[in-house]
């Protein structure tokens, strides 16, 4: 009976034990399935998650719908088949590309982890926003040479840059971008046969290989930044140069018209072929205003586009892809912002296009029009002025006056440097005859 007594006790402790034991494996479970669930990165009385979600929503119906505009208006307007806007076709449609990544990113700093636990999708993920992000940057630098070629060497930009060499440019950016990315992002853990991410985490399997850093900082960033100030700096010399033209050939001009004034009456015949070189020399210095001005319209939008790129590309490329890697001193907040700051650039490019290119905001127009109560500021001739607002279609204008310029025009040359004064002493004594 005892001894009964005595199994019945330890009996009863071992199931004891055994209930608490799957009591606290219960509760543990419990509290590992609430962390997987509730993973929020912020505080629950937070305000800025919902912010980021409102802010991503808004920059991803811009992107789609800036972008879509810039691509079918090349499409259907003839006047935006040129070569020049080529680059901005290939830019728009990495955009749009990357639009998609932005719903991850914003994802990923909602959580500040991956959730979902999904190495496919994290991988996807990566391949397409470091793709895009160097298609972007690429382009860019492309459109930085092409302004450039165009306003300081128009006759030989005409002769050399053909649609099958800038198309050839254009493919060869998009290979080299997709052959650089895609087999790192999604097959380096596959060659190395181990990996280094967390499953809760996403990021690429190099993050914290030096030498891949620094080879994606000079793809990415260096060398097109490189071309890029290249190009602004030596077209602002130029800028700066025709703007000294411009005064001098404004000033032939008016000396030539106030001759013109002196010799309306008739005459002999050697008056008459007087002012027939007068008005083909107006004509000749009209046409090399208009180039001029053009030129310097083309490198300002080119000016803007550029400095809007960087200040949302710079920070990024700095702190997250080149600091943090190789000296993990970047705070936590300050990565973030970068992160974030960058994803816009899918929006902006859209907006400098449709601000800064007349023909592009005239297909905005059309369609805010219907959908928004509001319009792009269309050009007056006292908003002719601001920086960018005047680019009328200068691309294909520019080309189309080379093509179209006068034997005397071609034989006079380039734009003189110095202002000079035709003999109007000439054509008054011949009046007075």
């Amino acid at each position: 009976m005892f001894n009964d007594s005595l199994l019945d006790d330890a009996n009863f402790t071992d199931l004891s034990n055994v209930s608490t034991e799957q009591t606290n494996a219960s509760s543990s479970t419990e509290g590992a399935n609430n962390n997987d669930t509730v993973n929020w990165a912020w505080d629950t009385d937070s305000v800025i998650p919902y912010l980021l979600i409102i802010d991503a929503l808004l920059t991803i119906g811009w992107s789609v719908l800036a972008n879509s505009i810039i691509l079918i208006a090349v499409l259907i307007d003839r006047n935006l088949q040129h070569n020049a806007y080529f680059y901005g076709v290939s830019l728009a449609l990495a955009d749009l590309i990357g639009t998609v990544d932005l719903g991850f990113g914003c994802y990923f700093l909602l959580f500040d982890s991956w959730p979902i636990e999904s190495p496919g999708l994290c991988k996807f993920w990566n391949s397409v926003d470091y793709t895009t992000g160097l298609i972007a940057s690429l382009s860019i630098g492309a459109i930085s040479f092409d302004r450039y070629k165009m306003v300081k060497y128009p006759e030989k930009y005409l002769r050399e840059e053909t649609t099958k060499r800038v198309i050839v440019r254009i493919v060869l950016i998009w290979l080299f971008s997709i052959l650089f990315y895609v087999p790192t992002t999604t097959l380096w853990d596959v060659i190395a046969g181990y990996t280094v991410i967390a499953s809760d985490d996403c990021d690429p399997e190099f993050r914290n290989v030096v030498g891949m850093t620094v080879s994606q900082f000079l793809a990415e960033f260096l060398l097109p930044f490189v071309v890029i100030v290249y190009c602004n700096l030596k077209l602002l010399l130029f800028v700066r140069g025709l703007s000294e033209r411009d005064q001098g050939l404004k000033y032939n001009l008016s000396i030539v018209e106030v001759e013109q004034r002196f010799t309306k009456a008739p005459g002999s015949l050697e008056l008459l072929e007087e002012i027939a070189a007068m008005q083909s020399e107006v004509e000749c210095v009209k046409q090399d205003i208009r180039t001029i001005d053009e030129g310097r319209d083309n490198t300002f939008t080119l000016i803007i586009l550029v400095g809007t790129f960087f200040s949302f590309w710079c920070p990024w490329e700095m702190i997250g892809n080149f600091a943090r890697p190789i000296c993990h001193c970047i705070p936590d907040y300050l990565y973030n912002a970068a992160f974030w700051l960058q994803y816009h650039l899918v929006a902006v490019n859209a907006i400098v296009y449709g601000l800064t290119i007349r023909r592009f905001r005239h297909h905005f127009n059309k369609v805010f029009r219907i959908f928004l109560p509001f319009r792009f500021p269309q050009s007056t001739d006292k908003s002719k002025r601001l920086v960018g607002i005047r680019s009328s279609n200068a691309v294909a204008s520019m080309d189309i006056r080379l093509e179209q310029k006068s034997p005397a025009c071609q034989q006079n040359g380039d734009v003189p440097d110095q202002p000079h004064r035709r003999p109007a002493a000439t054509a008054l004594r011949t009046t007075e005859n």
